[in-house]
Formats: C-alpha cells, sequence, structure tokens
C-alpha cells in the first residue's frame, strides 16, 4: 500500500496525479481537516517534483546542526 500524507492543498494535487498513476496496490491518501496554510509555488516551486520523490528541502538549518554538542 502507498501511504501518502500531504501537507496542502498543492501537494494534495500531486498527491491525487500520484494516486491515479499507481497501479501496483491501493493507496492512501492521509488527509488534514486542519486550516493549514498553502505554499506559494512561486516561492517554493519543489512542492510538486517533491511531493513525487518523498519529501522536499524547504529552507535550510543555520547554526550548528550537529546532533552532538560539544
Amino acid at each position: 500500500m502507498l501511504v501518502i500524507r500531504p501537507a496542502d492543498a498543492n501537494e494534495t494535487a500531486a498527491a491525487w496525479q500520484i494516486a491515479i498513476e499507481h497501479k501496483d496496490g491501493p493507496v492512501a491518501l492521509v488527509l488534514s481537516r486542519q486550516n493549514l496554510q498553502v505554499l506559494n509555488l512561486q516561492t517554493y516551486p519543489q512542492v510538486p517534483l517533491g511531493t513525487r520523490s518523498g519529501g522536499y528541502v524547504l529552507a535550510h538549518a543555520t547554526g550548528n546542526t550537529s546532533p552532538i554538542s560539544s
């Protein structure tokens, strides 16, 4: 089973396309009932392709990103 949990309306549209094209078993779209902000595709053009890839970076971390503090 393919499970997709889109974060906004743009990801939901991409997830729907993925679900329609998926021929190897069932698909579950896990949607939210929260009033989520829609990511601006002008600012984040990676959303549709990133959804198809399984994820994407919206912003890189700044500062010390090491999981071990010294």
